[in-house]
């Protein structure tokens, strides 16, 4: 047994004071503040879930569509983030690159310590060509098989609803994998019938789709008013300004608004010329682009995003770490997890405010500063 001491453990109330019991990988008791034996005292340390990243394409000069094989190594490194788990996220790339990822992905290093790889997030190829943003044109497509698309592989995918068409959506989401609606072109009407299909989520919402106007909602419009979406946002006040990111939160409220990094092989490197997939990207630290100036995902860390949502929204630190915890768990139902709460995996982060101390997956440090 191993017992974690805090007077601000995030549980799902809120903040309190008490001993966490941890016993083989799980949370068996939370006990009252200065109960429990042989407790580790963190004193006024924050004790909060793991975070949850569901849209991470590479890291620390790793691609996953470029080298699948990769997502392992990045999982060993993301603790440092106090990310737990994530959904390693292949762009569109040529035929075969998603099957590596699903190889890549059930090829489990023995004796792996790190963050759980909770499925792919496949982000495209059936994007609309017109907001493909990042997306190579050349590997775009207007049909997939879908039962090469089946969880627990396959996790998200980000889809145009005028690519894929309805019945596409209706069939991936009864096989339980979490339709979002990016890089499309469609108008609110378009986007209602997706969602009135099985799509669930919004894939970094404003960008990659028409903007919304007080005639012509779109999908931004149709995502926020339909209580049963959830929509994600890069919170890095760059792809979507800070005003809108409050907006965005004000307007859908905190059990449905997802922070994501979208991060690149640049995260956690130099700036300087790195990749996504098969394309040069380039970064100044913050910001990642192609070479004619497209975003090409970010170089956010999940803890610069906790400090981000509460400088752009307004939030506490409570508000903003479940933000990056309970309910992206809850959006790819990995009800183990995300929750500092009797029966959930041991998946946690000590934090100095939204500085990263130490990362347990499963009870056993897997990072500590």
């Amino acid at each position: 047994m191993t017992v974690l001491r805090s007077t601000r453990v995030l549980g799902p109330a809120g903040f309190t004071a008490a001993d966490v019991v941890l016993g083989d990988g799980l949370i068996v008791d939370l006990a009252p503040h200065g109960s429990a034996d042989g407790a580790e005292d963190l004193g006024d340390l924050v004790l909060a879930p793991g975070l949850v990243d569901l849209q991470i394409n590479g890291a620390f000069g790793h691609d996953f569509t470029l080298d699948a094989e990769s997502i392992w190594d990045v999982a060993e490194r993301v603790p440092e983030h106090g990310v737990t788990a994530f959904c390693p996220t292949i762009i569109t790339a040529p035929e075969g690159t998603i099957d590596a990822a699903v190889t890549a992905l059930g090829a489990r290093p023995e004796g792996f310590v790190g963050a759980e790889p909770l499925g792919l997030h496949l982000e495209g190829p059936l994007l609309n060509p017109a907001r493909k943003g990042a997306h190579p044109e050349e590997h775009l497509r207007s049909s997939v098989d879908a039962d090469s698309w089946a969880p627990p592989a396959v996790r998200i995918v980000t889809v145009a609803p005028e690519i894929a068409g309805a019945d596409l959506i209706a069939d991936l989401s009864r096989r339980g994998v979490v339709v979002s609606v990016g890089h499309t072109d469609t108008d609110a009407a378009g986007a209602a019938e997706a969602f009135a299909a099985g799509a669930s989520h919004v894939t970094h919402l404003f960008s990659a789709m028409p903007p919304m106007l007080h005639r012509e909602p779109g999908p931004v419009g149709a995502a926020l008013v339909d209580a049963a979406v959830t929509v994600s946002l890069i919170v890095d006040g760059i792809h979507t300004a800070p005003e809108t990111i409050a907006v965005a939160y004000a307007a859908v409220g905190p059990d449905r608004f997802v922070p994501i990094t979208d991060a690149v092989a640049a995260l956690g490197m130099p700036a300087g010329t790195h990749v996504l997939g098969s394309q040069e990207v380039t970064t100044d630290g913050s910001k990642v682009t192609l070479p004619e100036g497209t975003l090409a995902g970010s170089a956010l860390s999940m803890p610069k995003s906790v400090e981000n949502l509460m400088a752009f929204a307004g939030v506490d630190l409570g508000s903003s770490l479940r933000s990056h915890s309970t309910v992206p768990a809850g959006v790819v139902g990995a009800d183990d997890r995300g929750l500092v709460e009797v029966g959930r995996r041991a998946d946690l982060v000590v934090l100095d405010e939204t500085t990263v101390l130490r990362t347990l997956i499963a009870g056993r440090t897997a990072y500590e500063r």
